[in-house]
């Protein structure tokens, strides 16, 4: 089986971002900020929209996938240019049940980058989207938590007599415990480090169990400590708790 962990900073310094095919309520940049609250909301008008991103003369962005947060997107398309009018697929995927997902496939590196958008019928909207160079993960130990599932927690109103008043369901994160083992020192200066410190400032998708459970992804933020350790014959470890919603 294999997990992967998509979550990676852009260089804005460097990237020219636009986007095309949105409301003028709902723009792109509501749907790469990072929050649940608020989303990018497609034209009905626009049978597309794409977020189109310039990594700048003399510079490239290597991803390998794309994950969307609180969507119902049709079609996505991740696709890369080397001059910015002929672009090829890197990453695809289409609606499936659930507002959640992570769609990964062999790497590519270009200057240019678009995230292609395809409409439907009715109005499609989506939270967040981050694409880069997800990690892939090792079936090792308990690392690999299944799907968060959704759980509510219900708190009921009483007046000041404690007569019943009513209910309210609230939507409750869960926490996911994400362990890796037989790491090398290599491979957690080049492809964990940089993570870790992501995950400490944003939110990014986990897709436990790729193969069986494609449809699995998660939204999650960190709420502790990221660190890696030692755990003999030169191998480390990345072992921490994070909380997050799926579907």
């Amino acid at each position: 089986m294999t997990a992967y962990l998509l979550g990676q900073d852009l260089d804005l310094a460097t990237v020219t971002v636009s986007g095309t095919g949105f409301t003028a309520s709902g723009p792109f940049a509501k749907g790469v900020d990072g929050r649940l609250s608020t989303k990018a909301v497609l034209d009905t008008s626009s049978s597309t929209a794409s977020i189109n991103l310039d990594f700048g003369t003399g510079n490239t962005f290597t991803a390998n996938a794309i994950g969307l947060a609180g969507h119902n997107v049709v079609t996505v398309q991740l696709q890369g240019s080397d001059d910015g009018s002929s672009y090829t697929n890197v990453a695809e995927g289409g609606f499936m049940a659930g507002g959640t997902h992570l769609f990964a496939a062999s790497s590519a590196t270009h200057r240019y980058w678009r995230i292609y958008l395809i409409n439907g019928t009715g109005s499609h909207e989506f939270a967040h989207l981050s694409i880069g160079q997800a990690i892939t993960g090792k079936p090792i130990g308990d690392g690999f938590a299944p799907l968060l599932f959704k759980h509510y927690k219900t708190m009921n109103k009483l007046n000041r007599n404690g007569e019943y008043l009513g209910s309210v369901a609230r939507r409750v994160p869960q926490t996911v415990r994400f362990k890796q083992q037989g790491i090398s020192e290599a491979e957690i200066r080049s492809t964990w480090a940089p993570f870790l410190e992501y995950a400490s400032r944003r939110p990014f998708f986990f897709l436990p169990q790729y193969e069986n459970y494609p449809n699995e992804a998660a939204f999650c933020w960190s709420e502790d400590a990221q660190n890696a350790a030692y755990r003999g014959l030169c191998k480390m470890a990345v072992d921490f708790n994070v909380k997050g919603v799926g579907g």
